[in-house]
């Protein structure tokens, strides 16, 4: 009995930093996605929002941002979107973990947000038997008047991509899903 109290203790020790070494590391690779998006090498887009500007974007769409009364940024590179609001943030990944974008579209209108959709597939085998999950999220990204080319780039890069990899777009499309000719899937 005397011995188990030291090997539970060290169990503690061990499993307590194996989940803080856990945590280290998805914070690390977080923080090296936020860089890629920033830096400006794969960049597509980077528009400051006006606090007005702000203010509408988070009522719509940034639902998630405590502070309203102060503007805040997006960055949009093929990795991901990061949007940056005073003293928060939110970091949406477009790629890894098999994810890929199927769809953008922007109308170029002042109310028209750029949207885009992202899917992925997981796969889980259990004894004998495999199970499918097709997952699919949905992006709308509010987009200053002055940022409509930058807009319409972004949309024209990603239409690209997901015209080029046909079969990447019908890896991560549920059997089942409505998708037409070219990746035009509608969208919510």
């Amino acid at each position: 009995m005397i011995l188990l109290v030291p090997f539970f203790g060290l169990i503690l020790i061990f499993g307590s930093a194996l989940v803080a070494l856990i945590v280290w590391w998805r914070r690390r690779q977080r923080d090296r996605l936020v860089q890629e998006i920033m830096s400006g090498g794969n960049t597509l887009a980077h528009w400051q929002y006006s606090a007005s500007e702000w203010a509408t974007a988070v009522n719509e769409e940034f639902t998630w941002v405590k502070h309203r009364d102060q503007p805040g940024q997006v960055f949009i590179a093929p990795a991901g979107i990061y949007i940056a609001g005073p003293g928060e943030d939110h970091l949406i990944r477009l790629r890894g973990q098999g994810k890929f974008v199927t769809h953008a579209s922007y109308r170029g209108t002042d109310i028209s947000p750029l949207k885009v959709r992202v899917r992925w597939k997981v796969v889980r085998r259990y004894r004998d038997a495999e199970h499918v999950q097709y997952h699919t999220e949905d992006y709308r990204i509010p987009v200053p008047p002055t940022c409509k080319a930058d807009a319409e780039r972004v949309v024209q890069w990603f239409t690209m991509q997901a015209e080029q990899n046909p079969d990447a777009v019908n890896s991560v499309t549920s059997p089942d899903a409505p998708l037409s000719l070219f990746s035009k899937e509608p969208f919510a």
